[in-house]
């Protein structure tokens, strides 16, 4: 029902990222949370069973096309009573017994087509109950991958902060050796990094709990996020994008079955007016007497059987306009549904531009982002010369030490708000699009 997943998922850890969480945590991919939120979503389970539904009018209809057959069996047995009292008494008792078994067949011949209108008409019902399952389905892929994208930029931002700290300890346990008379100022830098991770880590732990509400997981469930995205996706070009959007979006597809409903719903207007004929058939056998069981030798047996051939041929009637109305409405209907039709086309040209600008603008960040192993290898640099320096000039380094630690703190930080901000874009355009197979 909905497309493959888009192949964004490496394994490779980033530079800036530390070791996984223990065995504990469920590892989730983005596929993975995209699979599970398929298979439990409330909202897909209503729409599969409006659809399953929509399919047994169909075959309902689909019924109503072939030969009828009513096979039925039937017994009674009553017991009268008459007494009469005057110029003499009289009194009697008559038991009664009557069964029959019958069978009766009849097809209607469709010579008007009514009957295949409405097949057509349940058909495209069905149709239109199947798009509105594609759209759930589709909706409730890419709310998944949004908020596994939101849950997964928290959980990095924390490694970042995480890492941050732990550069700190690492030098200031350095310097105590090395440059003791500037551990002082380490130590308060320290104490300001953990309060960061702290803030860092309830902006993960809110995330994980959104992802873990969509998923339906158990909330005390550990999770650990493994899917890395490390480069934008290609977007095909924009006329490729308009072609896509016509052919898959729902509102325009609903406008098209809309359409077909509304001029088959004027041929229906008239359908009574039509000539009908039915052929039928039947037989029978009966048994009739005084009772079934003591007196089988009086039991009477009559057979019956038949066929009918029926037609008729509406001449005239007066409905007052109902009719005429009912075939306006019709074609007011035809009219909206080409409306809807341009109206969806229009929209999802100025939705598509909207996406577009947001997916250049978080592809040219990406682009001009810093290199994090650049930065990573600039911060060991400064350390080795602060911690290598002497101890009247080590003070006068620490400076640039922290400057080229928030550097590559800035450069890893950019690099993943730009990933996030292009993929939430391009997830987006996919709901813009009616469809995930952006190829």
């Amino acid at each position: 029902m909905i497309a493959c997943l888009l192949a964004l998922a490496l394994w490779s850890a980033p530079a800036g990222q530390v070791a996984p969480s223990p065995d504990s945590a469920m590892t989730l991919t983005l596929d993975d949370a995209v699979r599970m939120a398929l298979a439990r979503s409330y909202q897909l389970q209503r729409s599969e069973r409006s659809e399953r539904i929509a399919s047994e009018r169909i075959n309902s209809a689909r019924a109503a096309l072939g030969p009828h057959l009513d096979l039925s069996i039937g017994a009674d047995q009553t017991q009268r009573y008459y007494d009469f009292r005057g110029a003499y008494d009289y009194s009697v008792a008559t038991p009664q017994f009557s069964a029959t078994a019958g069978i009766n067949a009849y097809y209607d011949f469709d010579i008007s087509g009514a009957r295949k209108r409405s097949l057509e008409q349940s058909r495209l019902s069905g149709r239109s109950g199947a798009v509105d399952v594609e759209l759930t389905a589709l909706n409730v892929a890419i709310d998944a991958r949004l908020t596994y994208i939101q849950a997964l930029r928290a959980q990095q931002q924390m490694e970042i902060d995480r890492e941050y700290l732990l550069l700190l300890e690492k030098l200031i346990a350095g310097a105590a050796s090395r440059q003791p008379s500037v551990v002082d100022f380490l130590e308060t830098e320290r104490s300001n990094a953990a309060l960061v991770l702290d803030q860092s880590k309830q902006g993960a732990q809110l995330a994980l709990s959104n992802l873990r509400q969509l998923l339906r997981m158990e909330t005390n469930q550990a999770v650990r996020l493994t899917t890395t995205l490390t480069d934008a996706a290609p977007v095909p070009p924009v006329t490729r994008l308009l072609e896509l959007a016509y052919a898959n979006r729902s509102d325009i597809r609903q406008s098209g079955i809309r359409l077909r409903q509304a001029k088959i719903a004027q041929s229906q207007a008239t359908d009574f007016r039509w000539p009908s004929l039915r052929v039928s058939a039947f037989a029978s056998h009966s048994l009739t007497g005084e009772a079934l069981v003591h007196r089988w030798s009086d039991i009477g047996r009559s057979n019956s059987a038949g066929v009918a051939l029926s037609f008729n041929l509406p001449i005239w009637s007066y409905d007052g306009g109902e009719l005429s109305a009912a075939r306006h409405i019709a074609a007011i209907q035809a009219e909206q549904a080409l409306a809807d039709a341009e109206e969806a086309k229009e929209r999802a040209r100025n939705e598509i531009a909207a996406e577009m600008i947001g997916i250049d603008r978080a592809r040219s960040r990406i682009e001009q982002t810093p290199d994090a192993m650049q930065a990573r290898q600039a911060l060991q640099r400064a350390e080795e010369a602060m911690l290598s320096a002497s101890p009247k000039d080590a003070p006068g380094l620490l400076a640039q030490v922290s400057n080229a630690r928030q550097n590559w703190r800035s450069s890893v930080t950019l690099k993943y708000d730009a990933l996030a901000a292009f993929y939430g874009e391009y997830f987006r355009l996919q709901r813009t699009l009616g469809t995930d197979a952006m190829k």
